[in-house]
């Protein structure tokens, strides 16, 4: 409850979510700022982990990316929130390649959601790629290195130290 005795918005939260987000079109920092913003319209951005530079991670590209997490307090379930992050990537001019991986103005990733694990087609919940990628690991290190993962059993200091991942990453800022 709110201090007026009101319920407000966020009241009830399902639990703490770890989302990623990258840039690497525009001016990238203030890319990860506007959709913050606008994840906030979602939940609680509790905390956010330090901006990190690295190339592209799976194709090539000559532009590098600024990622980062946060972690959210929302009172969603995780289907709806993944659909809201894709509207909101739609909304800041994110355009898909149906062949891959390419250049992008945001992405935004739901990591984990609380101790959930999805496998369907259309949500996949810890995401299936995170324990691979240096660029997430980094950024969810700093923010909440005891979580541990739901599937691997393993927290996420853990998962950092044996990624195999060998992209340069570098704290910016």
């Amino acid at each position: 409850m709110s201090t007026t005795g009101k319920k407000d918005r966020f009241d009830c939260m399902q639990g703490s979510v770890i989302l990623g987000l990258g840039s690497n079109l525009g001016v990238r920092e203030d890319n990860i700022r506007q959709a913050i913003l606008m994840i906030q319209n979602y939940g609680e951005v509790t905390h956010q982990s330090n901006l990190y530079e690295t190339s592209s991670w799976g194709y090539e590209s000559e532009n590098k990316y600024i990622n980062s997490c946060i972690e959210l307090n929302t009172k969603m379930e995780a289907k709806e929130l993944l659909g809201a992050m894709l509207k909101i990537e739609l909304e800041m001019g994110r355009t898909r390649n149906p062949g891959g991986y390419s250049d992008r103005v945001i992405d935004i990733d739901v990591l984990l959601f609380g101790d959930q694990i999805e496998n369907k087609a259309t949500i996949q919940i810890p995401h299936p790629e995170m324990h691979n990628r240096l660029f997430v690991l980094a950024p969810m290190n700093e923010l909440v290195p005891n979580r541990i993962h739901p599937i691997f059993k393993k927290s996420i200091n853990e998962l950092y130290n044996l990624c195999l991942d060998s992209t340069q990453i570098q704290k910016v800022g």
